[in-house]
Formats: C-alpha cells, sequence, structure tokens
C-alpha cells in the first residue's frame, strides 16, 4: 500500500469570504513572502521526490545504452581489424603458393 501525504482541505467559503473582503491588502508583505516561500519549499520536496524516483528509475536505462554503444564500437573495431590482418595473411598464402609453383 502506498501512504499519500494530504494536504489540508481548505474550506471554500472561508475562501470566497477572504477574497471578496481583500483582506490580502491588510496583510504584512513580509508574511505574504514567508507564506510563498514554504509553499514553494514544499513544493520542490513534492517535485524532488518524485524527480529522483524517476531518474533511480532511468539510470539503469541509460547505462544499458552507454555500455551497449561501448560495445558495438570496440566489437566493430576489432572486426575491422581482424579482416585486415586475415587479408593480409591470405595474400601471403596466395603468394607463397604463386612461388611454390
Amino acid at each position: 500500500m502506498t501512504s499519500k501525504k494530504r494536504i489540508p482541505n481548505i474550506d471554500i467559503k472561508e475562501a470566497k469570504l477572504v477574497l471578496q473582503k481583500n483582506t490580502f491588502s491588510q496583510i504584512p508583505k513580509r508574511t505574504i513572502l514567508l507564506v510563498n516561500q514554504t509553499i514553494a519549499a514544499r513544493l520542490m520536496q513534492i517535485a524532488a521526490g518524485k524527480g529522483l524516483s524517476r531518474l533511480s528509475k532511468a539510470i539503469p536505462i541509460l547505462g544499458g545504452m552507454v555500455g551497449g554503444i561501448l560495445d558495438y564500437q570496440s566489437c566493430r573495431e576489432t572486426a575491422e581489424f581482424a579482416k585486415e590482418l586475415f587479408q593480409f595473411h591470405a595474400s601471403i598464402e596466395a603468394l607463397q603458393d604463386v612461388e611454390a609453383t
């Protein structure tokens, strides 16, 4: 079971009354600033928790992609070297066969 943190319910009627009476203009600016900072901090905590959760799921996928790319490049370089090496040996054997006959 997952536990979700709930934000307390705000009484809608009270909120309407506050907005209608223009009470916000009577609140000191410092208080409004502190409330905004508190709300922003809480929202950042929620967003960071979700973001870290998603990031921790993405790390293995990204690691697999990077590992796959490095393996591909390594194998491709090894294959190119092997082709050149075996073609060189094949041409030497062909020359030896021609000289022996």
